[in-house]
């Protein structure tokens, strides 16, 4: 109880930050807040149970938890429609990966030096070539072909979420 106002200055954080996004989106803040504040509860629900003492050793980690929370209300219970404004997934995934970017700090990328550089653009560019000229010789649409070889070449779903918007891929092939 004692970080509950930290909480709440954390939750009014996120809704200014995605209350701003879901604008550009033209969904209405009136859908989005209620939902988004049962995902928050729920997700607040999720730490603290991490944080149990016997957590570990049941293996209740809150990523585990949240997932195998996730398929089950996804495959179990359709979830009313004034949730669903909330349950973006592609949208958080889009926001945690502008975040990590944002963390990385410029003295790491001047710390590592050109060659480190160099040799990551090498390592990234020649995966992404392979796997998406593997995937046009497979007969495999070159949208598709394209969100596959950004998440070889870059860090995963992450990577395909992302560049799938950015070549128009369908919403599966991300």
């Amino acid at each position: 109880m004692a970080n509950v106002w930290r909480y709440i200055a954390q939750f009014i954080l996120w809704m200014v930050i995605f209350g701003i996004a879901i604008n550009f989106l033209k969904i209405p803040l009136k859908h989005f807040l209620p939902s988004f504040l049962f995902v928050y509860v729920g997700s607040i629900g999720i730490f603290v149970l991490g944080e149990w003492d016997q957590a570990h050793y049941y293996n209740l980690e809150p990523p585990l938890v949240a997932l195998a929370l996730g398929l089950l209300i996804a495959n179990t219970v359709r979830p009313p429609a004034w949730l669903e404004s909330g349950f973006r997934v592609e949208f958080y995934i889009k926001v945690g990966i502008v975040m990590l970017g944002a963390t990385l700090p410029f003295t790491l990328i001047i710390w590592a030096g050109p060659v480190a550089i160099v040799q990551a653009s090498i390592v990234s560019i020649a995966t992404f070539c392979t796997i998406f000229f593997t995937g046009k010789r497979l007969g495999l649409d070159r949208r598709l072909a394209a969100t596959l070889g950004a998440g070889g070449a870059v860090c995963g779903v992450s990577g395909s979420i992302a560049i799938a918007g950015a070549v128009g891929a369908k919403k599966e092939h991300a």
